[in-house]
């Protein structure tokens, strides 16, 4: 068996070790920083709200109901528009908002990012007709997260449903 002298080993061992260090390295250079909450309003009606996700300002509607108090937890019903569509026209389409208030939950009516013209959802399947790459499932979580570090978010009650498009999303948050 033939040893190796140290000056090979440094010429087979330096450039593994460049592209390693190169590795641990790189992606704290690119990685987006963790993501803020921003306080959002405690008042009872509809807001219009921004969360960064994903290097995108996603927008969504907020609708706090009327028996809002920060010292009961609420379920959360995220409803999501179709393929095309925006959440401003959806909620008027499908205003859940007196069964809120009835019922006591947060309602959000999040805005697909675009896919050329376009509002849509990533229903994230995994075929080569998928054409968008937006991480929705990473905004829905971003989403969910942001909800909870603002108001007493029951995390055993998040609920979603949506039109179209925005009813492959549910289906596959639900999977």
């Amino acid at each position: 068996m033939r040893m190796l002298t140290t000056k090979r080993m440094d010429s087979i061992l330096m450039p593994f070790m460049i592209w390693l260090m190169l590795g641990m390295l790189l992606p704290s250079c690119t990685q987006e920083p963790p993501t803020s909450h921003p306080t959002y309003p405690q008042e009872a009606g509809l807001h219009t709200l921004t969360l960064r996700s994903g290097n995108l300002d996603r927008e969504f509607l907020l609708y706090i109901p009327d028996g809002y108090d920060e010292n009961t937890s609420l379920p959360v019903m995220l409803n999501f528009h179709g393929y095309g569509g925006q959440a401003s026209d959806h909620l008027a389409y499908t205003d859940m908002r007196p069964i809120a208030d009835t019922a006591n939950f947060l309602l959000v009516y999040p805005q697909g990012s675009l896919l050329g013209m376009d509002p849509h959802w990533n229903a994230g399947l995994d075929t080569d007709q998928n054409k968008s790459d937006v991480d929705d499932f990473g905004f829905v979580e971003n989403l969910i997260e942001s909800l909870e570090a603002n108001y007493p978010v029951d995390a055993e009650r998040v609920y979603a449903c949506g039109y179209s498009n925005g009813s492959f999303l549910s289906y596959s948050l639900a999977c």
